[in-house]
């Protein structure tokens, strides 16, 4: 199964939700067959992997592609790999297209501001295109890196207003800022494993994204 997980907006938490879904496929799988491919010339996924090598975690592998080499190489890893999680980065890319004509599912990070939401407006009409050629592709919404303030009613609001789109599955959940996410990035981790003496250091941001990948691998 081909995941991707982009966008058009930067700065919406797509390295640190591919990383965490990778983290999580691995334990969930019961196997260690799972490519994280980076797209993004920042290479944060890159990174993440190359700090979990260094800690003596055991590895995820990880290559960076770009351009058309994306499609050329997508086959042979698809054929190696039983899980591909390709992070795509938040711009209208090469890379985004690109990579939205081999994912078997693609999840669309966004803030619940106006601004972050608009984007969905190009993605809907991106996915039209893309489906001429992957007309299988599926493509979700999350609401991602929201404040954790009960009072704010944005994230449901902003739910609402994904409901519009023809092209795109709202998530109706929102995955929450939490220091733990950060933690994550730092240490080549998912908040899966990321412990205190032995217990799991934040059962909430691990709810919160055992119920994506639920979402996203029918688990």
């Amino acid at each position: 199964m081909i995941v991707l997980v982009g966008g058009k907006k930067g700065g919406t938490g797509k390295s640190t939700i591919s990383t965490n879904l990778a983290a999580l496929r691995v334990e969930k799988a019961g196997h260690k067959n799972l490519l994280l491919i980076d797209t993004d010339s920042q290479g944060s996924t890159a990174d993440w992997a190359y700090y979990r090598k260094e800690s003596g975690k055991d590895g995820i592998e990880c290559i960076q592609l770009f351009e058309k080499r994306i499609v050329t190489e997508i086959d042979s890893k698809a054929k190696r790999y039983e899980d591909i999680i390709i992070d795509a980065g938040g711009r209208d890319s090469k890379e985004l297209r690109y990579s939205m004509t081999v994912a078997d599912v693609m999840l669309v990070p966004v803030g619940a501001s106006q601004y972050d939401l608009n984007t969905i407006v190009d993605i809907d009409e991106l996915l039209e295109q893309i489906r001429t050629i992957n007309p299988d592709l599926t493509c979700y919404v999350v609401i991602n890196n929201f404040p954790n303030h009960a009072k704010l009613t944005e994230g449901a609001e902003g739910i609402e207003f994904l409901k519009q789109f023809d092209n795109v599955i709202p998530i109706e959940f929102i995955i929450h800022h939490r220091i733990s996410f950060n933690r994550t990035a730092k240490e080549g981790l998912g908040v899966n494993e990321l412990t205190n003496n032995g217990t799991i250091a934040d059962p909430k941001a691990l709810d919160e994204i055992t119920k994506l990948y639920e979402v996203i691998y029918h688990e």
